[in-house]
């Protein structure tokens, strides 16, 4: 039975997340509330780079033509009510997608923060509004997820995409607010902590790193043990998602 990869992945900017979320099965829906996804780029085996084939989508339309086996569908989202929407679609299984990659909550969060402060004219961390939204920012997140188990049309991979914060134990983690700070982690099968290091195989270039094991400086984990197993290091340079669906089923099991 194919296993699908519902993961968090966090990191400050900088750390090449949008690529890793480029680097999904596609067609690949992106809900991009940082504006960057046009910029994503993908890794060919040879090394080299390419911006795959992308269209903007509102999803109160029908959705584009010209949507390819490698194509990314933008939806570029403001709020929670843009998810939500982004979500219905899914659900009703009427689409092309694999992949779905939210990018990123944390600006999300910041958007309807901002919203909210607006509306009431103050702070509005601590009011009962501010509580109720985030309740519903977990539940979107779970929802999204539980999409890989749609009777009709499961996605192969959700990726939540975050920035990062040091918390008072000196670690860095997913940087939402609330409960959603200790609530979502538990959620996704893969927690990644990414960050730019030099290339172990030639110092004159840098890599992208992600962590998928708790270490001094940052919170991560993998429940599928199989990157573990794979990477028994702890982390995993020019991360990609189709390399980690790869590792999690192995052509003997498929």
């Amino acid at each position: 039975m194919f296993k699908p990869l519902k993961a968090l992945i966090h990191g400050d900017a900088g750390t090449r997340k949008s690529w890793l979320g480029a680097s999904a099965p596609g067609p690949r829906l992106v809900l991009d509330a940082e504006k960057g996804s046009h910029f994503a780029r993908r890794v060919r085996e040879d090394g080299s780079t390419y911006i795959p084939h992308a269209l903007v989508w509102d999803p109160h339309y029908a959705l584009p033509d010209g949507i390819t086996e490698d194509t990314t569908v933008i939806v570029k989202a403001n709020g929670l009510d843009d998810l939500e929407l982004g979500y219905r679609v899914l659900a009703a299984g009427e689409h092309p997608f694999r992949s779905v990659i939210v990018d990123s909550l944390s600006d999300f969060q910041l958007r309807e923060k901002r919203r909210l402060t607006e509306q009431s004219g103050q702070d509005v961390t601590g009011q009962r509004e501010w509580g109720i939204l985030l309740d519903e920012f977990i539940d979107i997140c779970q929802r999204l997820m539980d999409l890989c188990d749609h009777p009709t049309a499961p996605l192969v991979a959700v990726v939540v995409l975050s920035g990062s914060v040091e918390s008072k134990d000196g670690k860095m983690r997913p940087m939402v607010q609330g409960a959603l700070a200790t609530r979502l982690p538990g959620y996704p099968d893969l927690l990644g902590y990414t960050e730019v290091v030099v290339n172990p195989l030639d110092p004159s270039e840098a890599v992208g790193r992600m962590h998928f094991r708790n270490g001094m400086g940052w919170v991560a984990k993998d429940r599928t043990h199989f990157l573990t197993e794979e990477f028994p290091q702890g982390y995993m340079d020019s991360p990609n998602i189709e390399k980690i669906l790869h590792i999690m089923n192995p052509p003997e099991e498929q």
